[in-house]
Formats: structure tokens, C-alpha cells, sequence
């Protein structure tokens, strides 16, 4: 087959956890490569600052086509740049049998395609307006609206999560035969796990002092905060074996000065500063794809603190390597985690609850290795190879 995906919001080619980049960024290109390596052709089109298009080959079946979009004027620039794939499509005589959008953006440019090209379009929401209103108080009614129109209009909607299935009928009435749930995968191939004490010298981080990992986009819905505040909790403890704790914040590019501007940031460095914990939590900026195995497989827990998380791939990510993790009960981490066998969950907002629970596995290294064991055991059931296959069966369902 050939497909077309839209990635329109970000690149899939950008740094992870930079601004926009984040998990989305990691399926669209896993996905896209998963589905070369199985004899597929796709072409994945993206919004570009610059004002040239460009074409990016990652294998021969694969490319990024990098088309130039209106940074600041995303609503405007729907009609504009489809007309601009359009326009390539015609130049280069492509043919697709498929269209697979990711967030609501690139899905109504989607259906501009699709009723231009007259093939099947597939959409993967990632996120949802209403969710996010409904965890973080964000509303934003015209993104509502364009997705209630993709929802009616795309032939077939992709969820990560039952629960997602769920919220896109209640909140949007969705037809639940135009659903399937299929979860993201990972590459196991990259994530597995190393071993600690290698990993740490690679990383050159002490091999003694107890690590908690955070990976992910510096946005508010993350619950960079509820972290923090639980670690303020964790010290007042002052328990002697956790005195040269770490707390490591992957993403982001902290070399901007508008990065230490954002209120996420501000807010955080507010209550680091007051509580004396310089030294404990640091920003440390985007990690490349490539390195995240060495700090999922150095850190002793990973957590995952968010107020509203469609699916969670990090936590897959750091499960593969045998991570102990730690999510909030806010959506996908739910249905990837079984508490207190392959990971702990703890309820959205509660840092008091976090602290306890980082206290426990911190103090305990034998349940960390027992959950780690068990979520290596989980991960094998979330590998790209496997689900490309069953995405592909639904884009043939098409035809």
C-alpha cells in the first residue's frame, strides 16, 4: 500500500519534548517505519518554518516531506497548505490508497485531501479538546467543533485506549463501529533493558544516590508540578539513604532563554528554589530518542505525573527497560498499569500520595525489581511490528 500521513502540528523529525514535541512525534515515526519495513510505501508531510519545501528520505520506502506552513496562523493555513500537498501530489504523479492524519490539525487538512484524492482518510486524535478542558480547565471550542467534523467525516478513527473509545462517544457521540482501539507500540529493538550500574557510568551519574526520572514535553498537563511538590514531601522525610536524591526533568531545550520564561517553568523553579533543591531537581533538557534506554535503565523509578494522558509511551518505553514506574490515574496510564504488580499508580493531583509511593520504592529495592520484572513482561504485548500489521488491516478494510 501506499499512504500518505499528515503530521501538520509538529515533525516527526523534531527533538523530543521540545515545545510540541513529544509521543506523537515517536508514533508517527515508529509507526511509518514499522509499516516500511513490512514492504509499505509512506510519506509523511509535515509543516516546515522554512520556506522552501524539502524532502527528507529515511529509507527507501520512507520520506518526510517538509512543506512550508503559516507558523502563527494554523485555522488560516488548513485550505493553504492542503492546496500545497495538493499541488506536490499532482507534480511528483503520487498515487496513495490511504490517508492517515495525527491531531486535529492535520485532520481537517485530511479531509481536504480526501475529498480532492477521493481515497479512505484514517485519523489518530492523540489528545481531545474536551479531555483536556476537562483536566486543566483549557477550553478551546473551535477545536471542539473541528473535532466533532473530523469524527463525522474520516472513515475510520484510531484510538490508543478503550478509555479513549469512551470519552470520543461521550463527548462527541462518536459512532463506535468508525473506532478501533489499537495501542501505540514500542521498538524493542532500541528499548530494553541495560544494566544499572552500566548505564549510570555511561551517563556518568553516582552510582549510589537514588534517581526518579521524568520524561516528556514541559507542558502543564504533564503534572511537572505535582512531581516537585511530592519531592518537597520525600525530603522533609529526612531519611539519611535518600539525602543525595536526583530528580531528573528530560525535555525541552533549556540553551533558550523563552524556555526558563514558560509559567510551567517559573512555577516549578519557584517552589525548587524556596525549598533549597537546586541540587535534587534539575531541567536537564531533550535527551535524543537514542539515549532515553541508558536513563530508563539508570534511574530506580520513572514517573509519569500528568492530568490527562491519552496514552502514556513513555511508560511502555521505560517498562521495556525494566523500569519501575509511577503514573497518575489520568486515562491511558490506567489500562497499561496494574497496580503494584507491573507499576503503581496514584490519583491525579495528589502529591502527598506520590511522595508515599516514591518513599516505598525508593527504600525498596526488591519491589522495584519485582514491578520492573513484571513491566518487561507487559511491554512485549506493545511492539510495532505487531501492531503496524493490525493498522494496516484496518487501512485494507478501506478499500
Amino acid at each position: 500500500m501506499r499512504i500518505l500521513m499528515i503530521s501538520y502540528w509538529t515533525s516527526p523529525l523534531a527533538s523530543l519534548g521540545v515545545w510540541e514535541a513529544g509521543g506523537m512525534n515517536v508514533y508517527v515515526l515508529s509507526l511509518a517505519s514499522a509499516l516500511s519495513e513490512e514492504g509499505h510505501t509512506v510519506d509523511i508531510v509535515t509543516r516546515t518554518k522554512k520556506r522552501v519545501l524539502s524532502v527528507t528520505k529515511l529509507n527507501n520506502r520512507l520520506r518526510v516531506v517538509h512543506i512550508p506552513g503559516k507558523i502563527s496562523r494554523y485555522y488560516s493555513d488548513m485550505i493553504p497548505f492542503s492546496n500545497k500537498i495538493n499541488d506536490y501530489i499532482n507534480e511528483k504523479k503520487l498515487k496513495y490508497d490511504v490517508i492517515h492524519s495525527h491531531y486535529y490539525y492535520s485532520g481537517l487538512i485530511g479531509l481536504n485531501i480526501k475529498m480532492k484524492l477521493g481515497i479512505p482518510l484514517v485519523h489518530s486524535f492523540h489528545t481531545l479538546g474536551a479531555l483536556k478542558e476537562k483536566s486543566v480547565g483549557v477550553s478551546d471550542k473551535k477545536r471542539i467543533q473541528s473535532e466533532k467534523r473530523i469524527i463525522l467525516n474520516a472513515d475510520k478513527i484510531i484510538s490508543s485506549t478503550i478509555l479513549e473509545k469512551n470519552d470520543l462517544e461521550h463527548y462527541y457521540h462518536a459512532n463506535p463501529e468508525k473506532i478501533s482501539v489499537e495501542a501505540p507500540g514500542v521498538d524493542h529493538h532500541l528499548f530494553h533493558p541495560i544494566n544499572k550500574q552500566t548505564a549510570r557510568k555511561k551517563l556518568n551519574l553516582d552510582n549510589e544516590a537514588p534517581i526518579v526520572l521524568f520524561v516528556g514535553r514541559i507542558d502543564p498537563v504533564k503534572g511537572i508540578r505535582i512531581l516537585i511538590e511530592s519531592v518537597v514531601e520525600l525530603v522533609k522525610l529526612h531519611d539519611k539513604r535518600l539525602e543525595n536524591l536526583k530528580v531528573f526533568l528530560i525535555g525541552g531545550d533549556v540553551k533558550q532563554k523563552k524556555f526558563w520564561k514558560q509559567k510551567v517553568v517559573t512555577e516549578s523553579m519557584k517552589i525548587i528554589k524556596h525549598n533549597n533543591l537546586e541540587n535534587c531537581v534539575q531541567f536537564i533538557g531533550s535527551r535524543s530518542h537514542h539515549k532515553l534506554p541508558l536513563f530508563y535503565s539508570a534511574c530506580d523509578t520513572m514517573v509519569l505525573p500528568s492530568v490527562y494522558e491519552s496514552f502514556g509511551l513513555v511508560l511502555i518505553e521505560a517498562m521495556s527497560c525494566g523500569a519501575a514506574v509511577i503514573a497518575s490515574r489520568a486515562g491511558g496510564p490506567e489500562q497499561i498499569i496494574h497496580d503494584n504488580k507491573n507499576g503503581r499508580l496514584f490519583e491525579s493531583g495528589n502529591s502527598s500520595e506520590l511522595a508515599h509511593i516514591l518513599t516505598e520504592l525508593l527504600l525498596n529495592e526488591n519491589k522495584r525489581n519485582k514491578i520492573g520484572k513484571e513491566a518487561i513482561r507487559t511491554s512485549q504485548d506493545y511492539c510495532w511490528d505487531k501492531q503496524s500489521r493490525k493498522i494496516i488491516s484496518i487501512y485494507k478494510s478501506l478499500q
